[in-house]
């Protein structure tokens, strides 16, 4: 069965939305992305709170994940959080062509 992970409950709920992505990705058909404290429902920006989206991108990329993003980020315009996400993309991306070098 098919399913929408959000990612910012899944940091409060089971504490590791990393796992929980690697365990199900077959079945993720989209993710809503925002960040929090890990206590809290914050809807924070990508790079404040305890979710290591560099870590996320990292396995999205090693499991050549397709699917929906959701953007769930308050005091935030929606192209904001692209921008952030495109910006741990690149980084993910410089990481690991330094690792291959």
């Amino acid at each position: 069965m098919p399913f929408f992970l959000d990612l910012g409950h899944a940091n409060i709920g089971d504490g590791d939305p990393l796992a929980l992505f690697i365990q199900f990705h077959q079945r993720i058909v989209g993710m809503s992305f925002s960040n929090n404290d890990g206590l809290r429902d914050q809807h924070l920006g990508l790079h404040q709170g305890t979710i290591d989206y560099k870590k996320i991108i990292h396995a999205i990329l090693t499991k050549q994940w397709r699917g929906l993003v959701a953007f769930e980020t308050r005091g935030k315009h929606p192209g904001s959080s692209i921008v952030e996400l495109i910006a741990i993309y690149q980084q993910v991306q410089h990481d690991n062509i330094k690792r291959a070098i």
